[in-house]
């Protein structure tokens, strides 16, 4: 007999090193997972570690070989097949037809073979077609993401720009306040460095006027010292060594109202994001 290529062959011969030329299987041992022969399948079912395996047969379907598998086989009825069909909307076997389902309408699956091959057909162009469907839509949902990424980077980068001017702004603002505290603490340092000199020379006078009181003087020296004395004591009176810092504080008070007023406007004010939906038709597809 001339095999075809569809053809299941006998594992059993095709292992045995002496089997010149492999038979075609008939059964299928569940067990052991092989296709087994006619000849092999007696062995088998004598032999007695694999008499109680469970085998399964090997049907002519189309001209070509066929496996039933396990589940086209009656879970109720060990052996039977599945070659009914109820309607109860069940597969049952000939032997549930004859008891369980006897007062059941049913027919021969070979008869609404077509039929039903036609359902399950249109089944699976009804699903190629949802298919194609949410395809287009993950297409779409890609496309929008790559859209929106793309718009993100744009945005960012104009925000990126509006506090690089806001940068510069701050930084002007900050250079014009290192002039203010220069030119406050300069006019400070000048005026009080001019006091200090003035000081100087008072104590230089007060000095050089103390000398006399270890000298003998005579009446009239002493009525013109005393003359000199008090005219020095009395311009002494008149200089205010008393320092106000007031500028300085009142300028970091002033600094400090201002930071706070800032800081409220940048919270509460400066900026924000819009998000407005847009439709597909106005969707822009880089």
């Amino acid at each position: 007999m001339k095999l075809s290529n569809k053809t299941i062959l006998c594992n059993l011969c095709l292992e045995d090193i002496d089997t010149e030329e492999p038979l075609q299987a008939s059964h299928y041992c569940c067990n052991c997972n092989k296709n087994i022969c006619h000849v092999h399948l007696k062995v088998h079912k004598l032999k007695k570690s694999t008499k109680d395996h469970h085998l399964q047969l090997l049907l002519e379907q189309n001209s070509s070989s066929s496996l039933y598998k396990e589940h086209h086989y009656c879970k109720l009825h060990a052996g039977y097949l599945l070659e009914v069909f109820c309607d109860c909307n069940q597969l049952i076997c000939s032997k549930c037809a004859a008891f369980s389902h006897k007062t059941h309408n049913y027919v021969d699956i070979k008869d609404i073979e077509k039929v039903e091959q036609e359902k399950v057909t249109k089944l699976f162009n009804d699903f190629d077609l949802k298919k194609d469907i949410l395809l287009q839509r993950k297409k779409l949902n890609e496309a929008i993401i790559e859209s929106v990424n793309k718009q993100s980077l744009v945005v960012k980068n104009e925000i990126n720009l509006q506090f690089c001017e806001l940068h510069k702004e701050l930084d002007k603002k900050k250079e014009m306040l290192y002039l203010a505290v220069d030119e406050i603490v300069n006019n400070k340092i000048k005026s009080l460095q001019n006091e200090n000199q003035l000081l100087e020379e008072n104590v230089n006078n007060i000095q050089r006027l103390c000398k006399l009181k270890n000298n003998n003087l005579n009446s009239i020296d002493i009525l013109q010292n005393k003359l000199n004395l008090e005219s020095e004591i009395n311009s002494l009176n008149k200089v205010n060594v008393l320092n106000k810092p007031n500028e300085m504080i009142d300028f970091k008070v002033n600094m400090a109202n201002d930071k706070n007023k800032l800081i409220e406007i940048i919270k509460n004010n400066l900026g924000n994001i819009e998000n407005k939906e847009i439709k597909e038709n106005d969707l822009i597809l880089f």
